[in-house]
């Protein structure tokens, strides 16, 4: 299985990527329920992009998920 999250030229799982940046947009942040639901996906998408051990903000984890699914 060729699935190297590392984010570093490794294959990354497209799919998955797309999925959880579609739910992501998708998910509100207005009530608790919501901003929990969105605070797990961003957990996803960074452990996704390969930023799982480091310090990152939304803004970073979003911006390497979209580079990630522009391609090289």
């Amino acid at each position: 299985m060729a699935n190297d999250n590392s984010g570093r030229g490794g294959d990354v799982d497209t799919k998955r990527l797309a999925l959880l940046m579609e739910q992501f947009r998708s998910t509100s942040g207005a009530t608790t329920a919501g901003r929990t639901a969105r605070t797990q996906l961003l957990d996803e998408l960074q452990e996704v992009v390969g930023l799982s051990n480091k310090m990152s903000t939304e803004n970073d984890i979003i911006r390497r998920a979209e580079k990630l699914l522009q391609g090289p």
